[in-house]
């Protein structure tokens, strides 16, 4: 699957609005790490995911892409995950973003830049008790 999907899919915002649910879990006592992933600078995509991209955010929030010249963006999923999160209630202050790229930093493995011959990463959500 696609990186965008998961985030356009509002699968943190999902996971925030259960933890909520099930486990009486206050969004504002949530603290959330995104780790390394392609950048803003890095991560071209087409006018499709922009409008995927679109129909997730508020009409008022902040933009998290810019047009290139060739019709295409550069969008930045750490940013635009992060506006969701908030958005969700988890507080600011509690969202720390990764600055490393997976498609230019050597040590990190990106489908992308290395054209789908690449080893795996891992995601961890958990809950402390």
């Amino acid at each position: 699957m696609q990186a965008w999907k998961g985030t356009v899919g509002e699968i943190g915002p999902n996971m925030i609005k259960t933890w909520q649910n099930e486990e009486g879990i206050d969004p504002k006592e949530i603290h959330v790490l995104i780790g390394p992933s392609i950048s803003g600078e890095a991560y071209e995509v087409n006018d499709l995911v922009i409008q995927a991209v679109d129909q997730c955010l508020a009409t008022n929030q902040e933009k998290p892409y810019v047009q290139k010249e060739n019709g295409r963006f550069l969008l930045d999923l750490k940013q635009l995950n992060k506006s969701l999160l908030i958005r969700s209630g988890v507080q600011e202050s509690n969202i720390h973003l990764s600055t490393i790229c997976t498609a230019t930093d050597q040590r990190m493995f990106s489908h992308r830049a290395d054209n789908g011959q690449t080893g795996r990463m891992m995601s961890v959500i958990g809950q402390r008790k």
